[in-house]
């Protein structure tokens, strides 16, 4: 702890005794200094100690367990023993010792010569190894040891003892294998070659340091007893760097004791053939050619597992394990059990050069890639004695030169920098599997087919060798017929395929193969297209492919056989086109996005368009094709697949997606194709054949409105497949125009009126035009028509109107998309229902980036409009109150109209809120809707008719001369926004409220709606909040809902808090008031508090701004008698103002307003900067005379003096001022202040 001395008490010991060392002091210091007293040693000699009896020395160690077996009784052996222990300073190192002979078991005799017999043997106790676990020396027992007999060496102590020495520094030798005349053995060298340690070099004088445990590698050479020139040059060739001395370290020679071969020690191991040539062939790739692994000689016996790949007449290609495995440059290793390809060259053992020269194809990098065939080196079949290549992969020959250069000749033009390319190479046929034929056209067939090994491709996970086999690929066969004999042919055909593939670089040629029945030559592919044949269609191909080169189309443009086709049916015809459905049987190549690959959509359905006469007119087929692709956004709905051609008619047939019918009207047609490739607009000519179940919606002069039913349905995007697609037995409405056969002029401009676009999107959802067969009119198919011009035109001025692309879709609703239709409630005018819209309001689906989309199955309300049938101005007027901003409290979604009564319906969001929203009175329903749609914050408070059985454990708190008010439970509570649902909902069960119950207000008017609207519905407000309307069912008298204020009326709380309501506050309190009766209205009649009502008004005198602003003070609780300092001077002058009896005198609001704003600001506390510091200064005289305790008790005793009987509520004044005479504005004198004081 306080890393001091400290003992270690009861320490087990070995205690070695001198015997007669008593007198020999010198000999006793000599054996002493043999020891460590380092605490990492084995022998660790702790001190020296003297037997009292004898008088001998004793040294007192460590470790009885070692010291127990060291004992031989020859002291010269003993002291041997303590030598090799002594040299240990490594735990890791095996302690050396006696072994007495009865603890070896199960002896038995494994091979003897004159002098040596060697037995193996169970050693019971086992060799002294340091246990990290326990800290300290164990043994591990039963050892399996070899016991080597030196025969007639009783007298021979030295002998032995020198022979011990030879093993004492290697340790662990296994052999690893042997080749003719060297074996090659692994081993630690214990003490390990010396090495340059530059970490020590400043500090040491010495910087050579050994690098213990060495893993090294023993090369003997056998028989080398006598041929000490022999092991010379084998040194040499080391040391004069013939071999690679990175790898191929000599750390010197060593001996064999028992056979006398002399031993090289190295740091690794390589084989040698015994053929000159070979080996001198090899070292010198070694110093030539370094790449990642080293090229070498690989004895036979090193490989196993054998695995026929393919062969020819000259070479046979195995699979195999290579148990060594080569010895890679980055870390001077080898890699083992490395799985290799095997290139059997058959007949080679007389043709060595031969050999050479094919093993440098590899090595200079003939095939290519330096990476792809790695050659680790040369074998040799000891049966066959045919050469063998070691490769990380293989490539087959075809046998005919002009083949294989042109197969090197694009190998090579695979540029070093691109690892993504895959190899071009010779394909054995017997690699091909599973053929089968998937069409022909003309001199060529297209099959399928397994490919055994598969492609060579780049493996970015793979560790040495990047490049290996995609096993079992499938890929399509090219066979060109009767080709045998011509191979300039074939290369052609390889150099245009790769060239222009057409141009896609996903579609890759992986090499060629032949039919060894036909000698046909075979393209192999990862993907096919066909060739018409007609060099003029074939040269338009390619060039569409160019053209999409890099920018990965979605499909690829090519010739379909026209027997692909299957299922061919008639939609539409015309003079001069004709169109068809289809089933392509291998479909179009697209673009995968999952694997980035190019792969078949089989059985796809497609549309034909089949281009009359066109077999000898290829610039209108070309001229056709090229339409589709022009504009990007007409690309992807009429994506064009490809041309084919009926073999009956031999009429070209464009290929398509999509189907688009064409008139007998060039103008119309000409018109329908540039809206399609000018703009993001589907539109379309709709054979009238596809429109079923027609009925009349309305008509008038000129137009006349259907439904219908479009079998074939508009195109629209489907974000399931990811693709365009029709959407079938769509509803549809039918604009018939009336006399339109031969006014194509007046059609147009109809039609152009539906194309404006809001934020990308199309107003009115026009489909196209047909023409009734019957009549020759014309007709425009559109999404939907109320029938109404007045209605579609007011629809369209709505979409136009949107601000920004998140506001609702205004729309037409047919009404059978309305489902399961329940009344709430209904008054005079309205009813209101809720539904399920079907399809649901058009939104702009940020979210997902797919544009305008629908809320399918919208809880939805109706406001049905009674008799609104023939008042369509009504309509319009109602639905212009409504906001269409998406998220707003009343949303409008669109109109609607019931078949049955002809009534109007405003579909609306939120059904939740407007089933309290019918009161059975129109005008208080009209007024709950007009506070809705003043919301204009989620914060805002919901104004709603409120049923009074919502109101629980209901109060009087106090009372008006016209209205009485309660607390009161609310017992759903109100309306709340919860923004991560986007939903109102309530919140607040059970809130606590204050009713206001207005006496006599059975018959409400608009002069108590506006006094209701005075209150607020913005939280927060210094003005008190409302959150609705109720009845009383007993009285019918309505009630406010208001926030509840909890210390009750001004008043009363001024009267309490008076000590505490500082002239700051006064100056910021507005007080508010409701005057008046509400059920009966007579400006005779004069309501209110007498002392807070002005004199004119009393005398009949209608109410004015100038008679509020009489009763200004008043209300804030002053007295006519006010004096310094009891209010700051410039508060009474404003008083003394607005107390004038003559009105013209008295100042206006804004004037007071200005006057109270800078009272404020001259004492406003920390809120103003001061403006008039006399007026600080007088407002502070008036708040330190309201603190003296004189003052408060002057209001308390004001407080207790007033009259019991006085009142100070709002009531009838009329009976007390009836006689009084009328104000007279031209009599001064009789508007004399005394007559106003008199009253």
């Amino acid at each position: 702890m306080y890393n001091n001395y400290t003992r270690d008490p009861n320490k087990e010991i070995a205690l070695k005794c001198l015997r007669n060392s008593q007198y020999s002091i010198d000999f006793l210091i000599i054996e002493a200094n043999k020891y460590l007293t380092n605490n990492e040693g084995f022998h660790k000699l702790y001190g020296i100690s003297q037997n009292p009896d004898t008088n001998d020395y004793i040294l007192v160690q460590n470790n009885s367990i070692n010291v127990t077996n060291c004992i031989s009784i020859n002291e010269k052996i003993d002291n041997f023993i303590q030598e090799m222990q002594l040299k240990m300073d490594k735990y890791i190192d095996t302690v050396f010792e006696w072994i007495p002979y009865n603890q070896f078991n199960e002896i038995k005799e494994t091979c003897k010569n004159d002098s040596i017999t060697v037995y193996s043997a169970i050693w019971k106790d086992g060799p002294l190894q340091y246990n990290n676990e326990y800290n300290s020396f164990t043994r591990d027992s039963n050892k399996k040891v070899a016991l080597k007999c030196f025969c007639h060496l009783q007298y021979s102590i030295d002998f032995l003892m020198n022979e011990a020495k030879k093993y004492s520094r290697f340790d662990e030798i296994k052999e690893i294998g042997k080749n003719g005349s060297i074996t090659v053995y692994s081993a630690i060298w214990m003490d390990g070659p010396l090495c340059y340690n530059y970490k020590y070099f400043v500090s040491y004088s010495t910087s050579y340091t050994r690098n213990p445990n060495k893993e090294v590698t023993f090369k003997y050479l056998h028989n080398s007893q006598s041929a000490i020139d022999f092991v010379i040059n084998k040194a040499e060739n080391y040391l004069t760097n013939i071999y690679d001395g990175s790898i191929f370290v000599l750390y010197g020679i060593s001996q064999n004791p028992d056979t006398n071969d002399y031993i090289l020690v190295l740091s690794n191991f390589f084989w040698e053939n015994g053929n000159k040539k070979i080996d001198n062939f090899i070292q010198k790739m070694q110093s030539l050619y370094k790449s990642n692994v080293l090229f070498e000689w690989i004895p036979y016996n090193q490989i196993y597992e054998f695995k026929e790949i393919g062969k020819n007449d000259s070479i046979t290609a195995y699979s195999a394990i290579w148990k060594d495995g080569p010895l890679l440059y980055s870390n001077y290793g080898r890699n083992p059990n490395k799985e290799v390809v095997l290139k059997c060259l058959h007949n080679s053992h007389s043709t060595i050069d031969f050999v050479i020269s094919e093993a440098e194809k590899y090595l200079i990098n003939t095939y290519g890639y330096k990476d792809i065939y790695i050659i680790y080196g040369i074998s040799q079949n000891p049966d066959t004695n045919d050469y063998i290549f070691v490769l990380s992969n293989f490539i087959w020959e075809s046998g005919y030169k002009k083949i294989d250069d042109f197969i090197q000749k694009m190998q090579l033009k695979m540029k070093e920098s691109s690892y993504k390319d895959n190899l071009f190479e010779w394909i054995p046929y017997n690699q091909l599997n599973e053929i089968k034929e998937i069409g022909k056209n003309g001199s060529i067939t297209i099959y399928s087919a397994i490919w055994k090994d598969g492609p060579l491709y780049y493996n970015k996970d793979k560790e040495y060798s990047n490049y290996s086999r995609v096993s079992n690929k499938a890929v399509a066969l090219k066979y060109l017929y009767n080709s045998q004999n011509t191979i300039e042919f074939v290369i052609n055909k390889v150099v245009e395929y790769s060239k222009s593939t057409f141009g896609i670089r996903d579609f890759v040629i992986y090499g060629i193969s032949q039919n060894p029945e036909t000698n046909d030559y075979i393209l192999v592919l990862n993907n096919y297209i066909w060739e018409s044949g007609n060099e003029k269609i074939d040269e338009f191909i390619q060039e569409m492919h160019i053209k999409m080169m890099g920018a990965y189309e979605n499909t690829v443009f090519e010739w379909i056989p026209y027997n692909q086709l299957n299922e061919i049916k008639e939609i539409d015809k015309s003079s001069f086109i004709s169109i068809y459905s289809a089933i392509w049987k291998d479909g179009p190549l697209y673009r995968n996005k999952n694997c980035r690959n190019y792969t078949r959509d089989s059985n796809l359905e497609v549309a034909l368009r089949c281009l009359h006469g066109s077999q000898n007119t290829i610039e209108i087929v070309r001229n056709e094709a090229e339409k589709y692709l022009i504009n990007e956004f007409s690309k992807e709905i009429f994506d064009i697949y490809g041309i084919s051609q009926n073999p009956n008619t031999n009429d070209y047939v464009l290929v398509l997606n999509n189907f688009m019918s064409v008139s007998e009207n060039k103008k119309i047609d000409n018109f329908i194709q540039e809206i399609n490739f000018n703009t993001n607009i589907i539109f379309e000519w709709i054979p009238y054949n596809r429109l079923n179940e027609i009925k009349k919606v309305s008509e008038n002069d000129l137009i006349t409105v259907y439904s219908a039913i479009w079998k074939d349905g508009p195109i629209y995007y489907n974000n399931l497949k990811d693709k365009y697609t029709r959407y079938s037995n769509e509803k549809v409405a039918l604009k018939y125009l009336h006399s339109s056969e031969n006014s194509i002029d007046f059609l147009i401009n109809e039609a152009e009126k539906y194309f404006a676009t809001k934020f990308e999107r199309e107003i009115c959802d026009i489909y196209g035009i047909s023409q009734n067969l019957n009549t020759n009119d014309y007709i425009l198919v559109i999404a939907w028509a109320s029938g109404n011009e007045k209605i579609d035109d007011f629809i369209k001025e709505m979409q136009l109107k949107m601000s920004t692309n998140k506001d609702s879709v205004f729309e037409w609703v047919p009404y059978d998309q309305l489902n399961e239709i329940k009344e709430i409630g209904k008054n005079t005018s309205i009813s209101i229902y809720s539904a399920i819209w079907k399809d649901g309001p058009l939104y702009y689906d940020d979210q997902n980036s797919i544009d305008y989309t629908r809320d399918p199955n919208k809880e939805v309300s109706l406001k049905y409009l009674q008799n609104t049938q023939n008042s369509v101005e009504s309509l319009i007027k109602e639905a212009k109150k409504y906001l269409t901003k998406n998220g707003a409290f009343m949303l409008l979604y669109g109109i609607s109209q019931n078949p049955n009564t002809n009534d109007y319906i405003l579909i609306k969001n939120n059904y939740l809120n407007l089933a309290n929203w019918i009161s059975g009175n129109e005008k208080i329903d009209d007024f709950v809707q007009e506070m809705q749609l003043k919301l204009d914050s989620y914060e805002d408070i919901v104004f709603e008719w409120i049923p009074y059985n919502q109101f629980n454990n209901i109060n009087e708190i106090g009372k008006g001369g016209f209205a009485i008010v309660y607390s009161a439970n609310w017992k759903d509570g109100p309306l709340e926004y919860f923004a991560d649902e986007k939903t109102y909902k309530r919140n607040d069960p059970n809130r606590v409220i204050a009713l206001k119950c207005l006496h006599n207000s059975q018959n409400i008017t608009n002069k108590f709606l506006n006094e209701a609207k005075e209150y607020s519905i913005t939280k927060g407000s210094n003005i008190t909040n409302i959150y609705g309307i109720s009845q009383n069912p007993d009285t019918k008298d309505y009630i406010l809902i208001l926030d509840y204020a909890k210390d009750g009326n001004f008043n009363n709380w001024m009267n309490e808090n008076y000590e505490y309501f500082i002239w700051q506050n006064k100056l910021s309190v507005l007080y508010m008031g409701l005057c008046g009766e509400v059920g009966y209205v007579d400006e005779k009649n004069i309501y209110g508090v007498m002392p807070y009502v002005a004199p004119e008004v009393l005398r009949g005198k209608a109410f004015t701004q100038a008679a509020d602003i009489y009763s200004f003070d008043i209300c804030n609780g002053n007295r006519p008698e006010l004096n310094e300092p009891e209010a700051p001077k410039c508060y009474i002058d404003l008083m003394k103002k607005c107390l004038d009896s003559n009105p013209n005198n008295r100042p206006s609001i804004i004037e007071i307003n200005e006057l109270i704003l800078s009272f404020r600001k001259s004492y406003g506390g920390d809120i103003f900067i001061v403006e008039n510091e006399e007026i600080e200064t007088q407002f502070k005289e008036a708040e330190e005379y309201r603190k003296a305790s004189a003052n408060l008790s002057s209001i308390k005793d004001y407080k207790a003096a007033t009259h019991p009987q006085a009142i100070y509520i709002s009531r009838l004044l009329y009976p007390f001022t009836k006689d009084l005479p009328n104000y007279n504005d031209n009599d001064d004198d009789y508007n004399s202040e005394c007559l106003d004081c008199k009253i």
